[in-house]
């Protein structure tokens, strides 16, 4: 769908500069009486990119969806969508974004193609775009063979399929999607993850909301890490810190964790889940590890594993919300 940013401001709408971000969302806040949801959030989604949203349950992420999506009147805060405020603006919002809530709400009585063209006549489109959508959606979800069936009778994820589908209405520029791999089987992630990429090359934009995360770590090009309500980093790599280390060590007594935190260029020491004798060690930035290794030794430690550890989104975020903890 081509855009005029010119005549979009000419109309009223926001203006907007000539490469802009297709979300912009400014001290957003989102109180439901005494709880906050959204607390002064800020981010920014680049246009032609497929952004993650990762954090526990309550962090904020289907309320921030809501918000841009329409649904929800934030309480302080501004945003923007596609050059445009969903509070003043929201049916031109609505026009550009296709929008897929945590919960579906399908049409259990309708067949899955008469399903998909009841949503392309509520966005307006003639007998020839609507025919080309169905066929379009059809195809790129795996559903040309069920067209003809009726939605009660789909398994979860090809009901989950069918609800990506109904969001692909309207050819819009933005995707906003909440949990759109729950049910779905591993090669049917693997399909969906290409199915974005192969979207975001023809222009168009994601922000997903998953717990998947390694299925996240794959599709994204960048994520955005959120903990009540806030955003606790973001980045497409690991951020600036020093090398990060496992450690199988004996020897070193019970605080082994807390002795290692006491050797100067350990900045944190953590056991590992699956041993006593295990650790995650990271160092200070600028620590050489054989010298932190070294020193290990002669605190007493039976060194018998000290190799690089690869951190995962899943280390990424339990640590930013411990952090955030902290504060």
């Amino acid at each position: 769908m081509p855009v005029d940013r010119t005549d979009r401001a000419a109309r009223g709408g926001d203006a907007v500069s000539e490469r802009e971000d297709i979300v912009r969302a400014d001290e957003l806040c989102v109180r439901f009486g005494s709880r906050t949801a959204l607390d002064r959030l800020t981010m920014r989604v680049p246009q032609g990119a497929i952004i993650g949203l990762v954090g526990p349950n309550g962090a904020g992420k289907t309320t921030l969806l809501r918000v841009l999506a329409t649904a929800l009147v934030p309480s302080s805060g501004s945003a923007l969508v596609a050059g445009f405020d969903p509070v003043r603006r929201p049916r031109e919002v609505r026009r550009r974004v296709g929008y897929l809530p945590d919960f579906m709400g399908l049409y259990q009585d309708m067949r899955v193609d008469e399903y998909l063209r009841f949503f392309a006549d509520a966005y307006g489109l003639d007998a020839e775009k609507r025919r080309a959508y169905v066929d379009r959606a059809l195809r790129m979800t795996g559903l040309a063979d069920r067209a003809g069936s009726f939605i009660e009778e789909l398994s979860l994820g090809m009901r989950s399929r069918v609800a990506f589908a109904r969001a692909l209405a309207g050819d819009p520029e933005l995707l906003l999607l909440d949990e759109p791999l729950s049910g779905l089987d591993p090669f049917a992630r693997t399909d969906f993850i290409e199915t974005l990429r192969g979207l975001c090359a023809e222009g168009k934009s994601v922000l997903v909301s998953s717990h998947q995360l390694a299925d996240l770590e794959r599709a994204c090009d960048s994520v955005v890490l959120m903990d009540r309500g806030r955003v606790v980093e973001t980045g497409q790599q690991e951020p600036d810190r020093g090398a990060l280390y496992e450690l199988v060590a004996s020897g070193a007594g019970g605080d082994t964790a807390e002795r290692l935190r006491a050797i100067a260029g350990v900045a944190r020491a953590e056991a590992l889940p699956r041993r006593a004798d295990a650790f995650e060690v990271e160092l200070a930035a600028g620590t050489e590890p054989p010298a932190a290794l070294r020193a290990i030794v002669l605190a007493g430690a039976d060194v018998s594993v000290w190799k690089p550890r690869e951190t995962s989104l899943e280390d990424r975020l339990r640590r930013a919300v411990e952090e955030e903890g902290h504060k």
